[in-house]
């Protein structure tokens, strides 16, 4: 049911969620989270092997292909993680011109003449990346170019893809094509030229001239797509950008960039609820890319919203730092956590690894967090503090260890080591109901997604934006806060969960009970860990238990 808009209160009544199938779901029984990493760039390094194998779904470049001990690489990836999906990353409207060597797309193109121009003959680039040239995907008679067989890029680009990559090396699990759009209206604007006649096609829909240039990039890029899935019908496709047409052909999309800000709250996520629901191609694989502005890997706050608003649904979560570099591996306490609520920091290949690095992890200092603790790694013991300035690879060689040693820098080197040393461990389980609404839970997250249809209007983006959200999982629940107030969300449980006690943000994951209640920022998210019934859990305070803001 849809009801009213409520005022920013975040304090609940009694929580009744009757457990039916998501429709947001899709009926997908694979655990969470489920982790990406959109990690592109034309090498891996050696160390890297073990660090990318932490993740569910890796998207690559194709070009990692060109190089025989790369694709060694990528084989170990595999065998360290049996069930990792590998994306080929390619462009399905463009080429990258600065690449040395150039890519065989960029040959083709220039060979047949198959790049996109403008009314005057002229070849057209990305604004935002010069280097990046448009091809011409639609199936006008002009399409072909020069090809002696009349061949069209759009054919071209998937043979390339499937036969040259997919199919040649058994790692990859599917393609990723990136700027896979149902129209390019918003680059040179009634300019574009895709039947090489001199005149423009206009993008606009209401200015009476035909043809329309985004009803010919529709058609072709979709085009790409079927070719694609005649060549490889099991093949998982992602796009990213929106394809409405797509829906039949390929798995998913991603969301890219998704921050907390402006027009990008939680409602900006109903595009995704048609490729949850309405795609036919199964699995249904899509991706919230979750964006650290200006390159900050210790934004946890931007973090845990972007990855507790993404909990909310069925996508795989990335993290990076957005468009500009998506090549980071950032490892964040929310993606591993042990049964007891604690980070996990073992790993199982700890002195292969260190024995493939050639260079010593320096551990500074960091302010903010605990004077004290231990971590456990692969059976050894290390400790940490906030002041020691030493190696860590010595500790481990078996040196004495006379100081302490910080583990939980959250500069670059130090988060360095948490991305080597922590598992992956679907911890919060199964999903056992769509996310609710924490004031009113009888309202659904899915079935305002589903008025929303493509995406969401003002009124049903308020709902949404306005509201706190909470999804149950076998193993915890996770709250997201989109509204502008911070607050309470209340009954929890006494004593029913604990917070994460987490290496990084020990203020927000300080692995305390949760006694009914717990505190949420505005544009915060927060994960809690359903406590084992052997945990040691103090009373309650007599009288019961009420927090004040």
């Amino acid at each position: 049911m849809i009801s009213r808009i409520l005022p920013y209160v975040l304090t609940t009544s009694i929580i009744v969620v009757i457990l039916l199938p998501s429709t947001l779901t899709g009926g997908q029984e694979e655990p969470f989270p489920r982790l990406a990493n959109y990690f592109l760039g034309n090498t891996i390094a050696d160390r890297d092997r073990e660090i990318l194998s932490r993740w569910d779904l890796l998207v690559l470049s194709y070009r990692l292909d060109d190089n025989p001990q790369l694709r060694d690489r990528l084989s170990y990836i595999t065998q360290l993680n049996q069930d990792v999906l590998m994306l080929i990353y390619t462009c399905a409207a463009a080429v990258n011109r600065s690449e040395v060597p150039p890519g065989p797309m960029e040959v083709a193109c220039d060979q047949y003449d198959w790049w996109l121009r403008d009314y005057q003959g002229n070849m057209l680039n990305e604004p935002s990346f010069p280097w990046s040239y448009l091809i011409n995907m639609t199936n006008t008679e002009a399409a072909p170019g020069s090809h002696p067989q009349g061949k069209k890029a759009n054919r071209y680009l998937a043979e390339l893809m499937v036969e040259n990559h997919l199919l040649k090396y058994g790692y990859w699990s599917g393609i990723f094509y990136d700027v896979f759009s149902d129209n390019l209206g918003w680059l040179y604007k009634d300019q574009k030229d895709g039947n090489r006649n001199g005149k423009p096609e206009y993008d606009d829909s209401n200015n009476g001239n035909e043809p329309k240039f985004n009803d010919l990039w529709w058609d072709g890029s979709l085009t790409l797509m079927e070719n694609t899935v005649s060549l490889k019908a099991d093949a998982i496709l992602i796009g990213n950008g929106l394809h409405r047409g797509a829906l039949d052909a390929s798995n998913g999309r991603m969301t890219e960039n998704f921050t907390k800000s402006g027009s990008k709250n939680l409602s900006y996520l109903c595009t995704n609820y048609q490729y949850l629901t309405n795609g036919t191609k199964m699995p249904r694989v899509s991706i919230v890319n979750g964006w650290l502005k200006d390159q900050n890997s210790t934004a946890y706050k931007e973090m845990r919203f972007s990855f507790c608003a993404t909990l909310m649904t069925d996508n795989y979560y990335s993290c990076d730092f957005g468009s500009q570099h998506h090549g980071e591996t950032l490892w964040f306490d929310e993606y591993s956590v042990v049964d007891n609520g604690d980070v996990n920091a073992r790993v199982t290949h700890l002195a292969e690894s260190i024995s493939h690095d050639q260079e010593d992890i320096r551990v500074e200092s960091t302010e903010g967090f605990r004077e004290n603790g231990i971590i456990e790694i692969a059976g050894e013991q290390i400790y940490y503090d906030s002041k020691s300035e030493h190696y860590f690879h010595d500790c481990f060689r078996g040196y004495p260890c006379l100081n302490k040693y910080d583990l939980r820098a959250a500069h670059a080197t130090g988060s360095l080591i948490i991305q080597h040393y922590s598992d992956h461990t679907d911890y919060l389980g199964k999903a056992v109901a769509p996310a609710f609404d924490a004031n009113e839970p009888w309202d659904t997250l899915d079935e305002f997604f589903e008025q929303a249809g493509w995406s969401a209007g003002d009124e049903i983006a308020e709902i949404i934006d306005r509201r706190v959200w909470q999804r149950d999982f076998e193993n915890g629940t996770v709250i997201v806060n989109p509204t502008p107030n911070p607050g309470w969300v209340f009954n929890l449980g006494n004593g029913r969960y604990r917070k994460i006690n987490g290496l990084q943000d020990h203020d927000h994951n300080d692995g305390s009970i949760v006694y009914e209640s717990v505190w949420i920022e505005s544009g915060d998210g927060i994960v809690l860990i359903s406590v084992n019934e052997e945990d040691s859990i103090p009373p309650a305070p007599p009288g019961g238990f009420r927090f004040k803001p």
